[in-house]
């Protein structure tokens, strides 16, 4: 009966979430602007950014005239051919600077935060090419200074023949003056002379008159000619100047172009390097915090509680061992940093094969009996004493056998050989741990990098370290879930 009665409860309920009338909403692009300048629709159609544009993006939510009630935020992804970019925020716009070189893809959409209903993506394409996004920008200033000559070339012009045409209206006004005066004395001649030396007197006249009219074209003529080759002049004067300024930009720009490659390489060592000293750190904080920890706790239970001096005994000494843990941590931290910044220095002595393997093990058996783990000890006879760095082989043992102690489940087993093959002391540290992958052990061992995923394992790269310094060698070889050997050895000193 009841099976029945959730049945309809359920029918009922996903009928009604059919019959929810929609919400027609969408995500509209207001505007896009690049350096603080908006775009026109026809820029917006070929979007080209340098290395040191800001291109910025302001949206909306289109409601459709409905009112919405419930919350909602809007989804902005970026995406190039090798990665994207996901963000959720409530902000109505975004800004990209510093862009790698590429096509993008920008996107973006809305949703209400109760997750029932979500908008189209609207989507907008541009691109990150250093050197065109230059070329660009060098053309629209050649084109301004285009626009400036050819406007200055053109008011020149224009100038000349507003003067040209004064002067000459000018000229012919004095000219026609002149003429009427000429007519006037002409007509009191007329009636002193006669009719045949008036004659003469304008057949003179018109051929002065006709020979004035070729000077001043011919004058005209010459100033046109000398005014155009002055433009003429000018005009090229400035062509060869704005092509100067083009190969130099070019050039500029090749050579910005070369150095931002560079700049992005270093960028991309530098961003590793973050990432792998971020991961170091935090690994390392993570170590010391739980013996911390530990010691607060055990500090606190001290000051609540009376206890006996057996119970008191076994409280002091969970703190001298979680303090040791951070000393010993602080001693790895110390000796990662002077990896990276001295050379390792050798104190070589005849040193007892026996003490130092015995000092190691002393190290690291009170973690191992808390565990019940077992650590049996094989030296070959004919080995006794050897000259070596002893302080720093017993930093490499207790190393290995650390974390041996570490990765073995309680009851485990673990085994330390030593013994002499070729004229080199080979030492040997086996559990039956669960085991890592060998090969992203190595391959990060060799690299001098400390992984997350590896656990933090500085004390494996201090034991490579000082072998290495000792012209020794250093392997393992390791099972998933069946244990790990840990070997390394040093050649005898001549």
């Amino acid at each position: 009966m009841l099976k029945k009665i959730y049945k309809y409860l359920l029918v009922t309920a996903f009928s009604a979430l059919l019959c929810m009338p929609a919400i027609a909403q969408s995500v509209i692009i207001t505007t896009i602007s690049v350096n603080n300048v908006l775009l026109e629709n026809a820029e917006q159609a070929d979007i080209v950014l340098g290395s040191k544009d800001t291109l910025a993006f302001e949206y909306k939510l289109d409601d459709g005239n409905k009112k919405i009630d419930d919350a909602y935020m809007y989804k902005i992804v970026l995406q190039n051919a090798s990665d994207s970019s996901i963000r959720t925020t409530g902000m109505l716009n975004c800004t990209y600077a510093n862009m790698a070189e590429g096509i993008y893809k920008f996107s973006v959409s809305a949703f209400n935060v109760k997750g029932s209903w979500n908008t189209a993506v609207e989507t907008i394409k541009f691109r990150v090419n250093y050197r065109e996004a230059d070329l660009l920008k060098a053309n629209k200033i050649l084109q301004k200074e285009k626009a400036i000559a050819d406007s200055t070339a053109s008011a020149v012009i224009n100038e000349f023949k507003g003067v040209n045409k004064f002067k000459t209206m000018n000229f012919y006004s004095l000219i026609a003056a002149g003429i009427i005066i000429l007519v006037l004395i002409m007509y009191i001649i007329v009636n002193l002379l006669k009719f045949k030396r008036i004659k003469n007197e304008n057949t003179n006249l018109k051929s002065l008159t006709s020979e004035q009219e070729i000077l001043i074209k011919n004058a005209e003529e010459q100033a046109n000619n000398a005014n155009n080759e002055a433009e003429i002049l000018q005009l090229k004067n400035k062509i060869e100047n704005i092509s100067s300024k083009v190969e130099n930009i070019s050039q500029f720009n090749s050579q910005i172009s070369a150095d931002i490659g560079s700049i992005s390489m270093k960028h991309k060592e530098l961003d590793g390097l973050q990432i792998q000293k971020n991961t170091v750190f935090s690994e390392i904080l993570r170590g010391i915090n739980d013996p911390t920890t530990a010691i607060k706790s055990l500090v606190d239970l001290l000051r609540s509680y009376d206890f006996s001096a057996f119970e008191l005994k076994d409280v002091v000494e969970n703190i001298v061992e979680s303090t040791k843990k951070i000393i010993y941590m602080s001693e790895d931290i110390q000796r990662l940093i002077e990896f990276e910044t001295t050379d390792i220095k050798l104190n070589f002595d005849t040193t007892s094969i026996k003490s130092v393997i015995d000092e190691a093990v002393a190290m690291n058996i009170s973690d191992a009996k808390r565990k019940k783990i077992t650590i049996s000890i094989n030296i070959s006879p004919e080995v006794s004493d050897f000259v070596f760095d002893a302080q720093k082989v017993t930093i490499a043992l207790h190393n290995l056998i650390n974390n041996a102690v570490k990765y073995t489940p309680d009851g485990g087993k673990i085994s330390i050989a030593a013994w002499l093959a070729n004229h080199n002391l080979n030492f040997e540290i086996r559990d039956t741990g669960v085991g890592i992958d060998e090969s992203e052990l190595i391959a990060s061992i060799n690299k001098g990098e400390i992984d997350s995923s590896l656990n933090g394992k500085i004390g494996l790269l201090t034991v490579k370290k000082y072998v290495e310094a000792h012209n020794g060698k250093f392997w393992i070889s390791s099972v998933l879930s069946r244990g790990s050997t840990f070997s390394f050895s040093l050649p005898e000193k001549a």
